[in-house]
């Protein structure tokens, strides 16, 4: 009895990972295309509360100002730009966005330089084709068609208090940096 409760144990330590595995694979696969569904209906709340806090947070640090700036510019294009960053949210409330309302604004103003994106983005349809996991990091590597084409492309996520998160492709940073030198022209 005790070789075999022996046996028992040694065998779910071993398939114990290979489900954890599978299940976080699950889990990734799914943060994914319900991402994937929410951007594609526009709706950008959502689609936010799937990404990292933390990545949010920078967001909200980095762009407002940047967006604040330009409505305060002498220029009628960066003040354009600002306009269409900012939508319907007051002057006052500007300073004060949160991380998932910067990021709806953010995903407002690139709706507003391409149109008729979110149109094409109805139409698509996303699939996971595979997960890798090191550790609490993970890429999903997904096929998106649109149109009849194809393509293929990865995204990052970080697992944080017992949940899987998207991360953003660049960093904030960066990202103001290059909104800087675009309103800057």
């Amino acid at each position: 009895m005790t070789r075999l409760l022996v046996a028992l144990v040694l065998t779910a330590s071993f398939l114990l990972p290979t489900v954890s595995r599978a299940a976080d694979e699950a889990d990734i696969s799914k943060v994914m295309t319900d991402y994937w569904a929410a951007y594609a209906k526009a709706d950008y709340g959502a689609a936010a509360k799937l990404i990292l806090p933390e990545d949010l947070a920078l967001a909200q640090k980095e762009m407002p100002p940047v967006f604040i700036e330009a409505a305060g510019s002498s220029s009628s294009e960066a003040k354009e730009m600002a306009a269409a960053f900012f939508g319907p949210i007051p002057p006052d409330q500007r300073a004060s966005l949160t991380g998932i309302q910067t990021y709806e604004c953010l995903n407002r103003f690139i709706g507003v330089a391409m149109p008729g994106l979110q149109e094409t983005l109805k139409a698509s349809t996303i699939t996971v084709d595979k997960v890798e996991i090191k550790a609490a990091e993970a890429t999903a590597f997904y096929k998106v068609s649109i149109q009849g084409e194809t393509s293929e492309s990865t995204e990052a996520f970080i697992k944080k208090d017992g949940k899987w998160w998207l991360r953003v492709k660049e960093d904030p940073k960066e990202t103001a940096r290059k909104f800087r030198a675009l309103l800057a022209q």
